[in-house]
């Protein structure tokens, strides 16, 4: 069974002890996205985006998620001018949930391709992570969904495709759980300096405020991913 696995840290507790005869797929979000839509994978860990606009393909396993509370701290607004003067984004290559979560935040904002020349541009993952200094203004995506919400954010699930079997499902729910305790339990010396990071800005199960965070962003993603698809793939 091949299980699709982002390489950022922030997926090192999921990861992190698994026992079974699985195969891991290494790309960023948006690789592992199109791979588990296309059949190429499995399973895997994947835009919470793609869950909300083909639920018929998918089953979430268990409650495993990547969300964030208050702070994202690797999914960043890296901008040269404040908040509301922002007139362009520039999305990032890697991340459908981050962009779509933007596009909403900004309203109204000119959106382009990754890497174009634009006021704002969307930072995520690791290299979020070491960039935020060189930004001059620097904003955190959750703390800006949560000024409208006061709800958390939901930026990945660990997905399954519907045609796997009930057992395989289960096995992973085994490993996922497993993994996580045996990580946080333990906490690998090499990533004290991420200690607040995977503890504080970070979540790995669904919980009820995440649920109704999804449920509000999936009433805004239906509109905004038809309207900018284009850009967004």
């Amino acid at each position: 069974m091949k299980i699709g696995r982002v390489f950022y840290i922030n997926t090192i507790p999921l990861f992190y002890s698994w026992r079974g005869d699985f195969e891991f797929v290494e790309g960023h979000p948006r690789e592992l996205t199109l791979a588990l839509r296309e059949g190429k994978i499995d399973a895997g860990i994947v835009s919470s985006v793609e869950y909300l606009i083909n639920k018929e393909r998918y089953k979430i396993v268990g409650d495993f998620c990547i969300a964030s509370k208050e702070r994202a701290c690797s999914v960043l607004l890296c901008s040269k001018k404040e908040l509301d003067k922002i007139k362009t984004l520039s999305l990032s290559s890697s991340s459908l949930s981050s962009n779509l979560l933007a596009i909403y935040l900004l309203n109204n904002v000119k959106v382009l391709k990754p890497d174009c020349k634009a006021d704002a541009k969307v930072v995520i993952g690791d290299k979020a992570l070491e960039s935020a200094k060189s930004c001059d203004y620097v904003y955190d995506l959750v703390s800006l969904w949560r000024s409208k919400t006061n709800l958390s954010f939901v930026f990945a699930l660990f997905l399954v495709r519907k045609d796997v079997d009930t057992s395989v499902i289960r096995e992973l729910e085994l490993n996922l759980s497993n993994s996580l305790n045996e990580f946080f339990s333990s906490f690998p010396r090499h990533l004290e300096s991420k200690r607040e990071y995977l503890t504080k800005c970070l979540h790995y199960r669904l919980t009820d405020e995440d649920i109704r965070s999804l449920k509000i962003f999936e009433d805004i993603v239906s509109g905004l991913y038809n309207l900018q698809k284009e850009v967004l793939e």
